[in-house]
């Protein structure tokens, strides 16, 4: 697991050292992109590594320290940062999804009244009412 994190904190760093040195408008956007995406990923990969760390170097102190004090304390940071390690593992399983290829393109959608007369520009009022509400509901923003 930690070698993939450090291969997501890598790319990461990667696509923003490219950004400071690409000159290409669409390879710019692209990179924003993609770092945008990563960026809520990356930082708690950096919270993850600093709590493993930190698991780590108690589990070390643990074996050499004689206080029994002390030994405790170490015992209850262990125990905290692998509480904090699971839930960062939970996030992990949703943030590491692969991104929806639809998310942020735009819909048109047309609707005519047609033929029918007034009930069919009832109808058409209705129907625009549904997916304005519809789409009030998934936080979309409706144009007219």
């Amino acid at each position: 697991m930690i070698d993939r994190l450090e291969k997501i904190q890598e790319k990461y760093l990667r696509i923003s050292e490219e950004l400071n040195q690409a000159k290409d408008p669409s390879s710019l956007k692209n990179l924003y992109k993609e770092r945008s995406r990563l960026t809520p990923l990356y930082l708690k990969v950096e919270e993850y590594l600093k709590i493993y760390k930190d698991r780590k170097d108690a589990e070390e102190l643990i074996q050499s320290e004689k206080d029994e004090e002390m030994h405790s304390m170490l015992k209850e940071e262990i125990r905290e940062a692998n509480l904090k390690l699971e839930t960062l593992e939970r996030e992990f399983e949703i943030l590491l999804l692969p991104p929806d290829p639809n998310s942020g393109k735009n819909i048109l959608v047309e609707i005519r009244a047609g033929t029918g007369g007034e009930e069919a520009g009832l109808f058409v009022a209705d129907l625009f009412r549904m997916y304005s509400k519809f789409a009030d509901k998934q936080k979309l923003k409706p144009k007219l």
